[in-house]
């Protein structure tokens, strides 16, 4: 069986419908004895396009532009991202994002400077991770979570306590590109099976993404070797007689 249990989420953006991915990897689905822990990895994938931007929208047209005013994006952690204002009849009417950018993992500012004119503001709008919620199970026969790791960029608003069997986080920031991060469970001796599972109803993406169920993954112990009656020993030969010398 493999070792890897994949959730996949669906989530409605403005350009359609894209698949997200929640994996969960234990580092082994054999279990000791005399008890032991069990790694995971948890990785969420975000959206196509995510830490990207998306759009800009106008809020004030200004006045007296003649020319097309340059718009610059300043902050929110990406670079590359790049638009054109339109002018018509003195005011910006739109500004038309020519390149996303890549790495943002904050909305950056928008400075409109140029054109012969002045007043005119814009609004960026960044494809960005809105919220992510993970539930877990743990065996009801295991000792519960030990601990866990978070990586540069990834703060939970809530996460589960060591000795937890049912384990639940919900993060408010999220790394560039996607979201991984580690928990370590522990077993006690003597659990000879067991079975972690995702709780769909509780593993959400947002935004505009609902879970569906993945497969649970199942614990064991290395199967013991076919055993039968003990083989007969091997008869030996009796010695030949000695010859006597002449």
């Amino acid at each position: 069986m493999s070792k890897t249990a994949s959730l996949l989420i669906f989530a409605a953006t403005a350009l359609g419908l894209h698949a997200q991915t929640l994996s969960l990897v234990p580092d082994s689905t054999v279990l000791k004895p005399g008890g032991g822990q069990v790694a995971f990895t948890v990785t969420v994938t975000y959206a196509p396009g995510a830490n990207t931007i998306s759009g800009v929208m106008v809020g004030s047209g200004g006045t007296g532009y003649t020319s097309a005013p340059t718009v610059t994006f300043k902050g929110g952690g990406g670079s590359g991202a790049a638009a054109k204002a339109v002018v018509v009849g003195g005011v910006v009417k739109a500004v038309n994002v020519t390149n996303p950018g890549s790495g943002y993992a904050r909305t950056p500012v928008i400075a409109i400077t140029g054109g012969g004119g002045s007043g005119a503001t814009a609004f960026a709008k960044a494809v960005l991770p809105g919220a992510i919620g993970i539930n877990i199970k743990l065996p009801a026969n295991w000792t519960g979570l030990e601990s866990q790791t978070f990586p540069p960029g990834a703060s939970a608003a809530a996460s589960p306590l060591p000795g937890d069997l049912d384990l639940g986080w919900a993060f408010w920031a999220f790394p560039v590109g996607k979201l991984q991060f580690t928990f370590v469970a522990s077993y006690p001796a003597g659990v000879t099976s067991g079975v972690v599972s995702v709780n769909p109803a509780q593993s959400l993406y947002r935004p505009g993404a609902v879970s569906l169920p993945a497969p649970n993954i199942v614990f064991g112990v290395p199967h013991a070797a076919a055993s039968g009656p003990e083989p007969l020993p091997t008869p030996v030969p009796p010695p030949l007689p000695s010859v006597p010398k002449s």
